[in-house]
């Protein structure tokens, strides 16, 4: 019979997508339907796609009411609310039919060409300081492609915020937030088209994904301590009501001195061998996606 360790290492190599959930929530979301305009494109509060494309459409059309509707609403302390406040009043002046004085400029937004899935910035620290200092709920960013009125195309990252409401906002100003926004601009360019994703009501709230493999960048003891702490911290919820899973946090959640890659793997293993049995481990395996590796699945008992 191979050890624990074993067991809980082909589950933590299993994990062909790990999951970087904001903290915890008691449900899984339900994807909410993506609503798309005349353009083909989204749009709507309810998705990160939606307000990021709508946030360009704001600056097509010149219209101050959609931009400060899809724009996060002031936050944080009173520097920050009347820097913040003061940007949105300038770009909304801005937009005021008696500010274009001799039509549209080269650089100037023409229409949308394409917009890509909703991603987390890598790690996951954004949206973790973004949930306890704030309270949102999630960060991420969206690439819009645009074109130009020179027949040229540019791309705009968007960073775009998931409100304690649920729905989605764009800041406009990320340099005011460097913690919310670490690590915008040093993320690689999107690839995944919105409109050929397999699964288009999955968009707005999959989870974010981060491949096993790129846990060799420099970003991999973060991302498996994040990871490890948000799976603990739901397993400690689930105690509260729950002796087997109190036992399972009092076993696996307390480990000092252990490596991350065999505390999670300890601990997404014990989860899935409880997971036949109880709802509780089950709704956290299914949550975070865990599953076996097949090659390791064979002899993992």
């Amino acid at each position: 019979m191979k050890s624990m360790f074993a067991r809980g290492l082909g589950a933590l190599l299993g994990l062909a997508f790990l999951f970087l959930c904001p903290v915890p929530a008691a449900e899984p979301a339900v994807n909410p339907p993506i609503k798309t305009a005349a353009d083909g494109f989204p749009t709507g509060t309810e998705t990160p796609e939606g307000v990021a494309c709508d946030f360009v459409r704001a600056s097509i059309q010149r219209d101050p009411a959609l931009y400060l509707a899809v724009c996060l609403k002031p936050y944080g302390g009173e520097e920050t609310k009347k820097t913040y406040g003061d940007f949105l009043g300038s770009v909304v002046a801005g937009m005021k039919p008696d500010a274009k004085k001799n039509g549209p400029s080269p650089d100037e937004v023409k229409s949308i060409e394409k917009c890509f899935v909703a991603r987390p910035l890598g790690g996951g620290g954004p949206a973790s300081y973004g949930y306890a200092t704030f309270g949102f709920k999630d960060v991420r960013f969206v690439d819009v492609s645009a074109n130009l009125q020179s027949g040229r195309t540019r791309v705009n990252r968007t960073l775009v915020i998931q409100e304690k409401s649920g729905q989605w906002a764009v800041h406009p100003r990320p340099d005011l937030s460097p913690l919310l926004s670490m690590g915008l601009s040093a993320e690689d360019r999107s690839m995944k088209d919105f409109a050929a994703a397999s699964e288009a009501p999955a968009v707005a709230f999959v989870a974010p994904i981060v491949p096993v493999t790129k846990f060799n960048a420099p970003g991999r003891y973060a991302a498996l301590t994040d990871i490890y702490r948000r799976i603990t911290a739901e397993v400690e919820t689930k105690g509260a009501t729950n002796p087997r899973m109190q036992a399972l946090h009092e076993r696996f959640g307390r480990t000092a001195g252990v490596a991350v890659e065999n505390k999670l793997g300890d601990l997404t293993g014990a989860l899935l061998e409880l997971s036949a049995t109880d709802p509780d481990a089950k709704a956290i395996v299914d949550r975070y996606g865990i599953v076996r590796d097949p090659n390791n699945g064979r002899d993992a008992r």
